[in-house]
């Protein structure tokens, strides 16, 4: 049995419609996870609107990766938000992602995970309608300062099924693609 931190990243304000969340998973060695997650959202707020923010909480949920239960809470440190500082425009809905990449292998495929980013002001895409790869590429610097943050290990979580139990993969690679991406429904 592997015990799992989950973290619910809070997106609120005017350019998110509906509640909005963005979940992460880390392995018990350290703490410090919600520290890195706020610096990892303050070197991309600029790329973000200025009416867009993030609440990164200080106590959240303990996973058994095995089952999916909540076996109990964690704390660490403070909690904080992070305000968008972009200035630019943006689309409603459009945006970028993270892929995050493991070497684990669940049903004979890789198992990666994604974060959406949504939204990103106009000035983070080109007149194609692409991502601009400066900001891809600078996205992907934060993710990589994000996963390498001395003290935890980012994983992607399975979910346990009848066939088999969930498990944690350390995350190992991560891109941006410069493909937009966009969001059709909330699950609330």
């Amino acid at each position: 049995m592997a015990i799992v931190a989950r973290v619910r990243v809070q997106w609120g304000g005017a350019g998110v419609v509906g509640p909005g969340v963005s979940t992460f998973y880390f392995d018990q060695a350290g703490s410090g996870f919600n520290a890195g997650l706020k610096t990892f959202f303050t070197a991309i707020a600029g790329r973000v609107p200025a009416t867009v923010l993030w609440t990164v909480p200080n106590v959240g949920d303990l996973i058994d990766t095995g089952t999916g239960d909540i076996v109990g809470t964690w704390t660490d440190g403070t909690q904080g938000s992070v305000s968008g500082s972009g200035t630019a425009a943006y689309m409603h809905g459009v945006g970028g992602r993270i892929v995050w990449t493991t070497n684990g292998r669940t049903n004979n495929r890789l198992v990666k995970g994604t974060t959406f980013l949504v939204p990103l002001t106009v000035a983070q895409f080109t007149t194609s309608g692409d991502m601009d790869p400066a900001a891809a590429a600078a996205i992907k610097s934060a993710a990589g300062t994000l996963v390498s943050t001395a003290g935890f290990d980012m994983v992607i979580l399975t979910k346990a099924t009848d066939a088999a139990a969930g498990a944690a993969h350390d995350i190992v690679a991560w891109d941006v693609p410069v493909t937009p991406s966009w969001l059709r429904t909330r699950k609330t």
